[in-house]
Order: C-alpha cells, then structure tokens, then sequence
C-alpha cells in the first residue's frame, strides 16, 4: 500500500471519528433538553394537580353551603318572615280526571264577568 493510499483511509477515519463525535454531542444535548423540558411539564403537571385539588375543595365547600342554605325548615321559616304566602291545602288539588270541570266552571264565571 502506498502512503496516499493510507492518508485517506487515515482522512475517512478521522472524518467518521468526527461525524460520530458530533452525533454523540447532538445526543446529549438532546437529552438535556429533554430532561429540563421534562422536569418543566412535571412542575406544570403538579401546579395544575394542586389548582384541581383546590377547586374539588371549594365545590365540595360550595355543595355544603348550598345543603346548609336549601334547608326545608330554614326555607319555610324565611318564607313565613318574609312573605305572606301559606303552605297549599289539600282541598285546593284535583285529580286529572276533574281538569274538564274546573276548566268550564272557571270559564263561566268569566263570562258573567264580562
């Protein structure tokens, strides 16, 4: 072999030693940034968990209030305060079958109204 022949084999060598030296540092800083991306979505992902936890607190919060608030008694009693309305008596409910009754009483006497 002669020596030109050796200082290109020794050149295409030294290229594919750099070529594989520049893909090793492409991959780590790959992996850098991969990782700080990674690490940065995992904060994110455990900010956002904790605004869920926080908000699941305050319906559960809410729901109570509510509960507490629609309380039968505690309507009724604000009702008999604050108004002059009464409990519905049973003789004011009909059946469905008496609706064509009521409904013509209720007709004439609007006509001798008029």
């Amino acid at each position: 072999m002669n020596t030109s022949h050796i200082r290109s084999r020794r050149s295409r060598l030294r290229m594919l030693e750099l070529s594989a030296f520049l893909c090793l540092v492409a991959l780590v800083a790959w992996v850098y940034v991969a990782k700080a991306t990674g690490a940065d979505e995992r904060a994110t992902i455990r900010n956002i968990e904790s605004d869920i936890r926080s908000e699941q607190r305050d319906i559960r919060r809410l729901r109570a209030e509510a509960a507490t608030l629609e309380q039968p008694a505690r309507l009724e009693a604000l009702v008999r305060e604050h108004t002059d309305l009464a409990p519905v008596e049973p003789i004011n409910e009909t059946r469905p079958e008496n609706l064509d009754a009521i409904v013509s009483e209720v007709g004439h006497q609007v006509e001798v109204q008029q």
